[in-house]
């Protein structure tokens, strides 16, 4: 679960996007956007329920998957404390992070898109980068 936490929110695939009425702008998840810019105001976000537990169990099923193999190939594999305790407080550190971005008050959650997109542009977003328009 840690791995899953951390991987989540830290890396994740952006799509620059077409929405009528509203222009050009960035939707974040991967392999579902479930994250943009808010259209009610300025400083808000949406956030997309389904697509984001769908995100999340794939980002969950990948890790299990990972684990599953190393563990199959290597019957009595234990991760080390020395691992494992720093990898849950990165985990707690990051789930704190984001939820006191994603609890804002000017922040929207609804369980799905309402609206149609048209992508232009995918690729690869990490915490620490900003994405680029593209021209």
């Amino acid at each position: 679960m840690p791995l899953t936490i951390i991987s989540f929110f830290t890396v994740t695939r952006y799509y620059y996007a077409f929405v009528e009425d509203i222009g050009d702008i960035f939707f974040y998840g991967f392999p579902l956007p479930f994250n943009c810019k808010g259209f009610h105001t300025s400083l808000s976000e949406q956030f997309f329920i389904i697509p984001f537990v769908i995100d999340f169990m794939v980002y969950f099923a990948g890790w299990f998957i990972v684990i599953s193999t190393i563990n199959y190939f290597r019957k009595s594999y234990k991760v080390h404390r020395l691992v494992a305790i720093p990898l849950k407080v990165m985990a707690i550190v990051v789930l704190l992070i984001a939820v006191l971005f994603i609890g804002r008050v000017e922040n929207m959650f609804k369980l799905t898109r309402d609206f149609e997109m048209e992508i232009k542009y995918t690729g690869v977003d990490y915490i620490w980068s900003v994405p680029e328009r593209p021209e």
